[in-house]
């Protein structure tokens, strides 16, 4: 029996962003923040590119072949400053996730105790979140379709981690699985929503965009709570 009623989860999510939009705010803008710094301390350099540019500026003489080296050298040069963005934005991920359950729990307070989780709770929530995006972008890479409903059904597996510290990586995945089996069908319509919605904040310019990334956020954790088993023993952690 579905247990998801987009309509009702949406309007649950806006009633939940008028009083809690200020803490995911200030979350996002700490994983922005220490985003930037880290481009800014391990980011690629563009100085061959900025040289180049200047001496065609000046009317000298450069290659195609000049443009095209500098640009794959760059490339290459930001593979190690992207992974460790990514690794980090997961990590502080962590912290938004407790931030977005605490809000649906009623205890939306900003609260830097969001990030004190134990090292174990980071290790798996890393590579739960690692593993999920790879299983995720393999299915959008065969056909769109296949990319929404695994991401659907898997969604809620860091989620569930923060819930229940002691599950295992398997454990969280099976449990995302499991919990969303008869609510396949109305998620990937919830995800096709959450798109329009973002396109619609897009449109509005930049307050438009926080405000639509911070009702998909809170939606989601509505949708979390409502199909959460309450122990984890209700998640068996046999795919079916």
């Amino acid at each position: 029996m579905s247990k998801i009623n987009i309509s009702a989860i949406l309007s649950k999510a806006w009633e939940l962003t008028k009083k809690n939009w200020l803490s995911v705010l200030a979350a996002l803008v700490i994983i922005i923040v220490v985003e930037q710094i880290i481009s800014s301390l391990f980011g690629p350099s563009t100085t061959e590119i900025t040289r180049l540019t200047n001496r065609l500026a000046e009317g000298g003489d450069v290659k195609p072949e000049e443009f095209l080296t500098a640009y794959q050298n760059m490339m290459i040069s930001s593979g190690p400053s992207n992974m460790i963005s990514r690794l980090v934005s997961i990590m502080l991920s962590v912290g938004l996730y407790r931030i977005i359950l605490n809000a649906v729990q009623g205890k939306g307070e900003f609260t830097i105790n969001a990030w004190k989780q134990s090292a174990n709770t980071y290790v798996k929530f890393v590579v739960t979140d690692i593993i999920v995006g790879i299983i995720v972008a393999i299915g959008f890479f065969l056909c769109v379709l296949p990319g929404i409903y695994l991401y659907a059904r898997l969604q809620f597996a860091c989620y569930f981690l923060l819930e229940h510290e002691e599950a295992s990586i398997g454990d969280a995945i099976s449990a995302s699985w499991n919990m969303t089996r008869d609510d396949a069908f109305n998620l990937c319509l919830l995800f096709i929503v959450f798109f329009f919605i973002i396109v619609a904040g897009l449109l509005c310019c930049c307050v438009g965009v926080i405000l639509s990334e911070i009702i998909c956020y809170l939606a989601t954790g509505v949708a979390f709570y409502a199909l959460l088993p309450k122990k984890l023993e209700d998640a068996p952690a046999t795919v079916e």
